[in-house]
């Protein structure tokens, strides 16, 4: 039996995928009660880390100062999610692999998803870091 291109063994048929793949919600709007409760993001400081500008939030789940910022987010989100996203399938796809070959892709794509998180954290804080010092340098100078 088969929905979306997949079967209810979850293997790709034809290499479909889900047709209704914007039925998902953002993710914001999916763990609202939980973000609100544990937000990524300090409230009226700006989410990208190159900017960090404080800012008067206009709604509670604001994460940028401005659109400049919220569009490089955007661009950034889109950077990280691309090198993600097979990874992401291939970890899907091989959930109830017990062994062989779909076991060994479905372990490698894990890893490979932890590693390009661990990465793209280690790529924000050396924006933060690389920002904070920019700015010292400013304020040293004023």
């Amino acid at each position: 039996m088969t929905r979306g291109g997949v079967d209810t063994r979850g293997d790709i048929r034809g290499n479909g995928v889900a047709r209704h793949a914007e039925r998902f919600e953002p993710f914001r709007d999916y763990a609202f009660a939980e973000l609100e409760a544990a937000p990524l993001h300090q409230a009226g400081v700006c989410f990208l880390p190159q900017c960090g500008r404080r800012f008067d939030p206009s709604v509670s789940w604001q994460m940028y100062c401005c659109k400049a910022c919220e569009r490089a987010g955007l661009t950034e989100f889109r950077k990280w999610g691309l090198r993600a996203a097979p990874a992401l399938l291939a970890w899907r796809l091989g959930k109830y692999a017990s062994d062989g070959p779909v076991a060994d892709r479905t372990r490698s794509a894990r890893r490979f998803v932890t590693a390009v998180q661990s990465a793209w954290i280690v790529d924000r804080a050396d924006r933060a870091k690389d920002n904070q010092t920019k700015q010292g340098a400013e304020n040293g100078r004023n």
